[in-house]
């Protein structure tokens, strides 16, 4: 069994598996929680209500091992999720984590739970209490719902690993009839990058890993990296984004493969 503090990298997303059915406690129509499964984050569900849930009935027994949301601006640290997972709806009976602080950081509108082990589970409740959001405005978003099966590599990723954060600049090029000089700079969403690499992975995970990964994300599916799942630091540490770059996978020994990968993703709302 791979060390703990080893990397985990989802790329599938039950949350948006066409056999989903998701439910929520309220919703504008506006702003309903079928934008849960948009890869913009900046479409968000809205709970009209400091307090509420959303359900995920996957349809079948699925493997889970990371939940989190994604563009929650609105919620303090203290506010709290309940995070369960069961056979049936609103059951705990596969786990229930209780209501634990939602632990949002500045700049990093998230909230992450990496559990311990892939678990087996039907039906997915989240309990938001918004304590801050009470009672004035009385409302809360969340951008975007993840809960899925992932990768914990054998062998951790190398020394070396790049984090970045994208400072937002665009260049223009300049309008007709100004200066040639001219540079015009807009501002866009600033992005946070991580480029790593995979010295040490075996044939299996080669085939059944890495090519999966590629094969079913590509480049236009999003992807959930966290460095260290148990560090303390996973509402910051993490990149939910797309995979830019994959390196050919490189047969270093008998069963020594390696690559490098860099995922980029927006910044989420602060």
């Amino acid at each position: 069994m791979p060390p703990a503090f080893n990397f985990l990298l989802s790329h599938v997303n039950l949350i948006d598996l066409p056999s989903t059915v998701l439910s929520a406690s309220g919703e504008y129509a506006t702003l309903p929680a079928a934008f849960l499964r948009d890869p913009n984050i900046n479409r968000a569900w809205r709970c009209p209500s400091p307090s509420g849930f959303v359900r995920a009935s996957f349809g079948a027994l699925r493997p889970v091992r990371v939940l989190g949301v994604f563009g929650v601006p609105y919620l303090s640290p203290d506010d709290t999720i309940r995070w369960r997972l069961g056979t049936a709806a609103d059951a705990g009976d596969v786990f229930d984590s209780g209501a634990i602080a939602c632990g949002r950081l500045p700049y990093y509108a998230r909230s992450l739970l990496c559990l311990p082990a892939e678990m087996m589970a039907s039906h997915l409740r989240v309990d938001i209490e918004a304590a801050s959001r009470d009672p004035v405005p009385g409302w809360f978003d969340v951008g975007r719902l993840w809960a899925g099966p992932a990768w914990q590599g054998d062998r951790n990723f190398a020394f070396g690993i790049e984090r970045d954060i994208d400072i937002g600049l665009s260049r223009q090029t300049p309008s007709e009839g100004a200066p040639a000089t001219s540079v015009f700079v807009d501002p866009k969403e600033r992005g946070q990058t991580v480029s790593f690499a995979l010295p040490g992975m075996t044939g299996a995970e080669i085939w059944d890993r890495l090519f999966a990964l590629k094969i079913e994300a590509g480049g236009d599916s999003q992807v959930l990296f966290v460095p260290n799942p148990v560090g303390g630091n996973v509402n910051r540490d993490s990149y939910l984004g797309l995979i830019r770059k994959a390196d050919p996978a490189t047969q270093m020994k008998f069963d020594v493969h390696s690559t490098a990968l860099t995922i980029a993703g927006g910044l989420l709302r602060s």
